[in-house]
Parts: C-alpha cells; sequence; structure tokens
C-alpha cells in the first residue's frame, strides 16, 4: 500500500516527555521497545509499618445527614492523641 496513509499516521505514538531531559544526563543504557516489553514487571514491595498510634474509630454517618433545620451535637474527643 504505497502512496496511501492514514488519517492517525504520524501522529500514532508522539507524546509530550513527562519529564525534560538534559543534555548533561549521562546515558547508563539504551534499550529497544522489544527489549523493553520482554522485562518483567516491577513488584510494589511489601509496606512496612512506620509506627502505630492507637486505633481509627468507626465514621459517623449522622453527620452527612446533619441539616440546619436539625442540628447535632459533636461529642468531645476522649481519645489520646500522638505527635508522630
Amino acid at each position: 500500500m504505497t502512496g496511501h496513509v492514514h488519517q492517525w499516521q504520524g501522529k500514532r505514538g508522539l507524546r509530550d516527555p513527562s519529564i525534560e531531559v538534559k543534555n548533561d544526563w549521562p546515558m547508563i543504557s539504551e534499550m529497544s521497545k522489544n527489549h523493553l516489553e520482554k522485562l518483567n514487571p516491577i513488584q510494589p514491595i511489601k509496606p512496612f509499618r512506620a509506627a502505630e498510634c492507637g486505633e481509627i474509630h468507626a465514621y459517623n454517618k449522622e453527620m452527612d445527614r446533619a441539616r440546619s433545620s436539625r442540628a447535632l451535637v459533636l461529642a468531645p474527643f476522649t481519645g489520646t492523641v500522638y505527635n508522630v
């Protein structure tokens, strides 16, 4: 099909880069798209617990239904406050 040009041809795959590549950056390695697609996907690491600071109380959905005509009184917080 020589001489025939599709509408999308020429536009396909062209996007603005997500980061600006600087000229002074060293090239570590260059790989083709085929080689990149054959790589194993990155597996996320298991998250670690940075700090344990008590518990999270259940959310009170009654506050979502509050109106100016039907006011709800907030209960004082009786839990422990942690500065992390």
